[in-house]
């Protein structure tokens, strides 16, 4: 099959469409993921369903890793240093595209945020008829102190750093990039307990989006097969300087390589899969044991004097039957 291809370029440029065209899906898959969880919340008018710890871990996340993803693809001085680690050659393997989802994600992110403080801030006035600015303290101050020690370490963490980086000049900029994609990935380790757990508590997932979760998945595959694709066209790259043909022995993937050169983006994608199979056992499990619920309630409770007056009735339509 490859020998039939021949030529270097034309398989590179196949490639690269492949690269794009996955690129894209994975984008406008984890992109449209956040819209069932928006506009269920709105159609319910509620957003108990979301953890608010979540969303606060998953915000400041984002936010790590826009400045991560914005530096690699945008700043020169990272390029070059990027370079100098990996190779003459090589590159980091995030484009504009990854750049345009991370934005989308911190914008969606942010309405999720407004929009879980609204529907808690209109339940408690409308309960406790408190001052509003009060109101909005209170919800931001049900978050569990674990999260607010975690933010307010990283918070710290990356404040020191930056002075390292910028007064100090004691670590090279790409050292921010790297340290705030190790907090992205920590925090989507960790961002997802409180969800699991509150869904736990209450047995049900009601108002948690499956859409959402199945459109997750299709993105975490197709982020994977572009990272594995953009690897594969970075390797033929480096053989297109010696041969203009290509065999089966060359074509070689390193997964090592995939994950070593791209960390952040492997993991994300890894992490997602793993959640949101924990996810789909939690809905197949509430989902049946509130089958059952609403199955037993449907279910007659019949007593011996209904069997009774049942078996009246029944006789006096027989005598009926024969007198006609």
């Amino acid at each position: 099959m490859l020998e039939d291809i021949g030529d270097i370029s034309l398989y590179e440029s196949k490639l690269k469409v492949l690269v794009d065209l996955l690129g894209w899906l994975y984008v406008i898959f984890w992109s449209i993921a956040y819209y069932p969880p928006i506009l269920l919340n709105f159609k319910i008018k509620s957003s108990e369903s979301l953890s608010l710890d979540s969303i606060l871990l998953n915000l400041t996340g984002y936010h790590c890793y826009f400045f991560s993803v914005y530096l690699l693809t945008c700043n020169e001085t990272v390029k070059v240093q990027y370079s100098n680690f990996h190779g003459i050659n090589s590159k980091p393997l995030l484009n504009y595209i990854d750049l345009v989802y991370v934005s989308h994600g911190l914008l969606l992110n942010y309405l999720t945020f407004v929009q879980v403080i609204y529907y808690k801030f209109q339940r408690n006035r409308t309960h406790y008829h408190k001052n509003d600015m009060k109101n909005i303290k209170s919800i931001l101050l049900r978050a569990h102190k674990s999260t607010k020690v975690i933010i307010s370490i990283i918070g710290i963490f990356v404040i020191v750093l930056m002075n390292q980086i910028f007064i100090n000049k004691s670590i090279l900029l790409i050292s921010l990039t790297t340290y705030l994609t190790y907090i992205k990935l920590f925090l989507n380790l960790i961002k997802h307990i409180p969800q699991i757990v509150l869904n736990s508590r209450k047995k049900n997932m009601k108002g948690f989006s499956l859409i959402m979760i199945c459109l997750d998945v299709s993105g975490a595959i197709c982020c994977l097969s572009q990272l594995t694709v953009n690897n594969f066209l970075s390797n033929i790259k480096g053989m297109h300087e010696h041969d203009h043909s290509l065999n089966h022995s060359q074509m070689e993937i390193d997964f090592i390589d995939i994950i070593c050169k791209n960390v952040g983006k492997f993991c994300l994608s890894f992490i997602a899969l793993t959640v949101d199979i924990c996810y789909l056992i939690q809905k197949r499990m509430y989902s049946q044991a509130i089958s059952n619920d609403i199955l037993e309630q449907k279910l007659p409770t019949i007593t011996l004097s209904d069997y009774q007056v049942s078996k009246h009735h029944i006789n006096m339509v027989k005598k009926r039957d024969l007198l006609i």
